[in-house]
């Protein structure tokens, strides 16, 4: 058998699974868990695989979610019993957050995470990179992010991922194990990722302060050349209304309508183009133009654009694809009688709220700390971690800073009460905001938190 890179899922010397083929290039958005979830394993020979819908054995390499022995499961009670309880070098940890949702507050819980252990016995580490792949980008066949690849005992950052792919070849991606480091990649059990998310109103309008401020934190709000309405996507051929559409677009009640995104683009026209001076740039619009036309053209760039925008929808679609990645471990851990407990997965997700670090940072920090090192580290270390980090949070917030709007009101915006009245009544921002406002609630709750 040739050895084969990914990490797999289920390899069981009992079914004695040989390596498959490498997988070829699959386009983005085919395939619904929800399908798969009816689709029973069948053991054919020596190996595992699916049986689709018509019955007939999957010849699709993406049912290969990677290589793994059994007995090294952490679900595997009596093998694992001579180690720790759980070893937290042997899980990649990824932060993910999109604009306004915690750009400062991923570095800060990477931080934490160091910090705790540290007081422990130390054995994490931290890429120390803004990004680990390029945000916004994605491999044209897949959908997935280029150069995907999370090394255990490693703390990964990560902003606005384009995770538009087939729910099995994001579990693919999350789970490879390139043998890039020998030994280090060796040992890798799975992946716990903390989604940073936020409520969609309260994103909004902190897009807006933050762009809005003077001096601007980020100089291509000024550029001359950028006009938020362009028509922005992927290889000439790619929209983002496309590739949201598997996620966003299907159900009885849609997150949005195709429509919507054109709806989208004449608001940001109407404003950009139809108002002001001709020699605005976005940064003067959101400063000299009303506050509600400025909110208009900041929620339509931070919604529709694919590109220099978008993470409003971005958000959304992901968290409906870690969603799909969940429920296909779970069908393959229950069609082979495997443990399906949340610690047992080797493809965690913890939904962490923005509002909910303004609102109560230590117990959010406590609640992290929890998912990311479980029982490796004692609760009065954690605890500690997490008071230090309210304190500290507390201060930031009273010396404020550029990524601090929460509580800070834009000299130009002024009151924000208005901004999120007219946000809710508008019926393109209103019906969009809002369903997205449900998603992003109920999968707070999901994760066991939240207070709306």
């Amino acid at each position: 058998c040739k050895t084969y890179s990914t990490t797999a899922l289920f390899l069981s010397k009992k079914f004695k699974i040989r390596a498959p083929p490498e997988p070829r290039a699959l386009s983005h958005g085919t395939g619904s868990v929800r399908g798969l979830a009816r689709a029973p394993l069948k053991r054919g020979g020596n190996q595992l695989h699916e049986v689709q819908n018509d019955g007939a054995a999957s010849s699709s390499p993406t049912r290969w979610l990677g290589r793994r022995q059994l007995a090294t499961l952490v679900g595997n009670r009596e093998a694992y019993a001579a180690d720790p309880p759980f070893n937290p070098r042997s899980f990649a940890y990824v932060l993910i957050h999109y604009h306004k949702t915690g750009h400062d507050l991923s570095r800060k819980l990477r931080d934490l995470l160091l910090e705790a252990k540290h007081r422990a016995d130390g054995g994490l580490a931290s890429n120390d990179r803004e990004n680990t792949f390029m945000p916004r980008q994605h491999e044209r066949d897949t959908g997935c992010p280029h150069a995907l690849v999370l090394t255990p005992g490693m703390i990964h950052t990560q902003a606005s991922p384009d995770f538009f792919c087939n729910p099995k070849i994001l579990a693919e991606k999350l789970l490879r194990n390139d043998n890039m480091n020998g030994k280090v990649f060796k040992n890798k059990k799975g992946v716990k990722v903390i989604h940073l998310v936020r409520n969609p109103f309260t994103m909004s309008v902190s897009n807006l302060n933050y762009h809005a401020q003077f001096p601007t934190p980020e100089n291509w709000v000024k550029n001359s050349d950028f006009d938020p309405c362009s028509r922005e996507g992927w290889y000439k051929t790619q929209t983002l209304a496309d590739l949201v559409a598997s996620t966003l677009f299907i159900g009885e009640h849609p997150i949005m309508r195709h429509d919507d995104f054109e709806k989208l683009f004449q608001i940001c026209t109407s404003i950009f183009h139809g108002k002001g001076q001709p020699d605005w740039t976005f940064h003067t619009h959101l400063r000299q133009g009303t506050p509600l036309d400025a909110l208009a053209l900041a929620t339509a760039q931070l919604v529709g654009q694919a590109r220099s925008g978008g993470d409003l929808l971005r958000m959304a679609n992901n968290i409906i694809k870690f969603r799909e990645v969940e429920r296909l471990e779970e069908h393959v851990r229950t069609s082979a009688h495997l443990p399906s407990a949340p610690r047992d997965r080797m493809i965690q997700v913890l939904t962490l709220s923005m509002d909910d670090f303004i609102r109560e940072p230590k117990k959010s920090a406590e609640r992290f700390l929890n998912f990311a090192l479980e029982d490796s580290v004692a609760d009065t270390v954690k605890f500690g971690v997490a008071a230090d980090y309210e304190r500290q949070y507390r201060e930031m917030v009273k010396q404020g800073g550029e990524h601090i709007t929460h509580g800070h009101e834009n000299d130009k915006i002024g009151n924000t009460e208005p901004l999120y009245q007219f946000l809710r009544e508008d019926e393109v921002f209103g019906r969009i905001l809002g369903n997205i406002e449900n998603l992003v609630n109920d999968v707070i709750v999901e994760s066991g938190g939240g207070s709306h």
